[in-house]
């Protein structure tokens, strides 16, 4: 790669063949540990040349939550929880390849004095969100928008919280403006929210008169949400934009969009 540059940090996101849609796909669940770890140093190796080529400082590597073992129990997830080991689950593949991705970046940047920041994302929207992602935020407000019922297929009463998509990229900001200690961090929000209570949200929000199904109430409830006071500790910060100021956010963005 061509040499640049006064380069302080690099914030490296996802890339397409470690998307969600890519590795949660049930035709890929025969993919190998082996051939995830191919990929995992495919698709890292560049950014790690680039930093080395460049003397890039800082990298900030967006990982996932979905890391986890377990979202079962009603505890936040800390950073030292356990996490995804054993092949089978859905997001398997997924997991395995951020935990990859996270391993191959400590031990290389070590070697080259190369602060990182392994973010463990939870549950993000805002601008920018498109309505055709599989993400339950984005669908109910396509179901709301083009009057179609929203129908909750797992436990309507398990739980996620919302970190909007501006205020992500601030904490991002100054986990490197504090020049922070590397390691990993769980990132989002710790207000905590149902699916069912999302939809009502989204539908109110829209004023839309679509129905709102459940038939899975007796399915194990989810709960999906961070532990992030290691991360608050470090910058400073606490949650400013709330659930439902996100909702109203992105609904105001939206409407000038389509």
């Amino acid at each position: 790669m061509e040499s640049l540059t006064l380069i302080d940090l690099i914030i490296h996101l996802a890339d397409q063949t470690a998307t969600h849609e890519i590795y949660t796909d049930y035709n890929l669940f025969t993919i190998t540990k082996e051939e995830i770890l191919k990929r995992s140093k495919e698709n890292i190796s560049y950014v790690i040349e680039f930093i080395k080529n460049n003397k890039v400082k800082h990298l900030i590597y967006v990982s996932s939550g979905a890391v986890y073992e377990s979202a079962i129990n009603e505890n936040r997830l800390l950073e030292t929880d356990k996490v995804m080991s054993k092949p089978g689950g859905r997001y398997y593949n997924y997991s395995i390849n951020k935990l990859l991705t996270e391993k191959i970046i400590r031990e290389e940047l070590i070697k080259y004095n190369v602060k990182f920041y392994n973010l463990r994302g939870f549950t993000f929207a805002g601008p920018h969100l498109n309505l055709d992602k599989k993400l339950a935020f984005a669908e109910f407000f396509r179901n709301c928008l083009n009057n179609r019922d929203i129908h909750i297929g797992g436990n309507p009463e398990s739980k996620r919280s919302y970190m909007y998509s501006y205020e992500f990229v601030i904490w991002c900001l100054k986990l490197f403006a504090n020049n922070s200690h590397s390691g990993c961090y769980n990132i989002g929000s710790t207000e905590e929210t149902t699916i069912l209570n999302l939809a009502q949200s989204i539908k109110d929000i829209t004023k839309s008169n679509i129905k709102i199904t459940t038939t899975n109430e007796l399915l194990e409830k989810n709960y999906y949400i961070p532990n992030i006071d290691l991360l608050e500790k470090e910058i400073g910060l606490t949650q400013r934009i709330m659930f439902q100021q996100i909702v109203e956010r992105y609904y105001k963005w939206i409407k000038k969009a389509l």
